[in-house]
């Protein structure tokens, strides 16, 4: 086993040095989805467009809760690997892999089997069904080598490699810009060519990242013989786990009524919200990164026994966050007119776009200390708290400010105020409990 970095040396610097690479993972990610629908939209029409961007609250829901289910094992692991122990990474790794492909399987049945329905249920126009439908289906095809990739970064991150879940993307990225061009544009496949292309990129994220796996020396090697469940492995991936995959799943829905509020002040409000979502995205990369970092920070040094060092990455991890956040957000601020005239040129999507936005950019680094402490609550290998948590303070609240506040002031402005009052009840929440309910409290 070589040295750990993570509980070893400056915490500022190893932070970082993990922020990074999932940071640049993470735009490549974005970039990867954008490309899907720069290509549709320009070279098949705005229907199929439509048809490709409808389908992203069913994936989101879906695979969601698979992805939070699986998330678990990077705390369980993570905790292993700070305490040396070869035994519980071997077992918890094997045991991770297989939750992913049985998970992926299941996505893939369920996805292509409710594909039709699900799509009608959620109002889909009759013109672009067809579209979506065919999309979708071939889309949940690619579940299995998905999670793979999935599960086989989180293992690398839960060690402290970041740099390879990072180069793997960007490979890939650049394999389905590739290929969205050749099907599409080349070979005129229209949505299908597009959603192949996504299947045959992910395939190859899975192969390499199964090649890191499986060819490295290191205590976390994976032997493909071996992927099987370990009862008491599973039972904490799962325990840690399944509060994450609820949560995503109330995401979803939180934001499907929110979408639905924000679709009735008219097209031009959905077209400046849709605009003002891209760009607010470097926002939640950022805060998504460092909520990451600081949960293998915590779990790698919680496993080792270095409480002291749990809270000292826990402290610098807020300064970090908050503080990148605030100079993007000030950025933001500033020049938003110029970054929502790169999705549209209409003066009055402009405006709007423009007013949501610096009602939200003020407020953004209130959520570091949501982001960061529940991941620091996490890495302890508690799951159920930061979720019940969140859930209340940010979904439940979101969907009663919708209900209750938004019929008296109905305007765009009184929907987007529920962003920030409700990142900064659940901060507020999620300080008092880690300061005196968690395993990794301040004092």
């Amino acid at each position: 086993m070589t040295e750990n970095k993570i509980t070893n040396g400056n915490i500022t610097q190893r932070l970082l040095s993990f922020f990074f690479p999932i940071m640049i993972g993470s735009f490549f990610q974005q970039l990867y989805n954008t490309v899907d629908s720069v290509v549709v939209g320009n070279y098949v029409s705005s229907d199929a467009l439509r048809a490709v961007g409808g389908t992203s609250h069913i994936v989101n829901l879906l695979v969601g809760f698979f992805v939070g289910l699986a998330s678990g094992a990077t705390v369980v692991i993570s905790q292993y690997y700070g305490a040396s122990d070869k035994n519980g990474i071997k077992k918890a790794t094997h045991t991770s892999m297989a939750l992913r492909i049985w998970g992926g399987l299941i996505m893939t049945i369920i996805g292509v089997a409710i594909s039709r329905f699900s799509l009608i249920k959620i109002n889909i126009r009759p013109e672009i069904l067809d579209m979506s439908d065919s999309y979708l289906k071939i889309y949940f095809l690619g579940m299995i080598p998905s999670m793979i990739y999935n599960v086989g970064s989180g293992i690398l991150r839960a060690v402290g490699d970041s740099k390879r879940p990072q180069n793997y993307l960007i490979i890939t990225c650049i394999i389905n810009i590739i290929l969205d061009l050749a099907f599409v544009v080349g070979l005129q496949m229209g949505v299908v060519g597009v959603a192949v292309a996504t299947i045959i990129s992910q395939i190859i994220s899975a192969a390499l990242i199964m090649k890191a796996l499986t060819k490295t020396s290191d205590i976390y090697k994976v032997n493909v013989k071996e992927i099987k469940f370990d009862n008491n492995n599973l039972s904490r991936i799962v325990k840690i786990g399944l509060p994450a995959g609820g949560q995503s799943v109330l995401y979803s829905m939180s934001n499907l009524v929110i979408s639905s509020a924000v679709n009735s002040f008219g097209a031009n409000t959905t077209r400046a919200w849709s605009a003002f979502s891209k760009v607010e995205a470097i926002i939640w990369m950022i805060l998504t990164a460092f909520g990451t970092s600081v949960i293998t920070f915590v779990g790698q040094n919680y496993g080792a026994g270095k409480k002291d060092r749990v809270r000292k990455s826990v402290k610098i991890g807020l300064v970090l966050t908050a503080s990148v956040v605030a100079f993007f957000s000030a950025l933001l601020y500033v020049f938003c007119p110029v970054f929502i005239k790169l999705f549209t040129q209409n003066t009055e999507v402009i405006d709007i776009g423009v007013s949501v936005l610096r009602i939200c950019a003020p407020f953004y680094a209130l959520y570091s200390f949501t982001e960061v402490l529940s991941g620091a609550v996490k890495g302890s290998g508690e799951g159920l708290m930061p979720m019940i948590i969140t859930v209340f303070t940010v979904c439940i609240m979101r969907l009663v400010w919708i209900w209750a506040v938004v019929p008296h002031f109905c305007t765009i402005q009184t929907v987007t105020l529920s962003y920030p009052i409700t990142w900064a009840l659940s901060s507020f929440v999620l300080i008092l409990y880690y300061m005196n309910y968690s395993k990794v409290k301040f004092h």
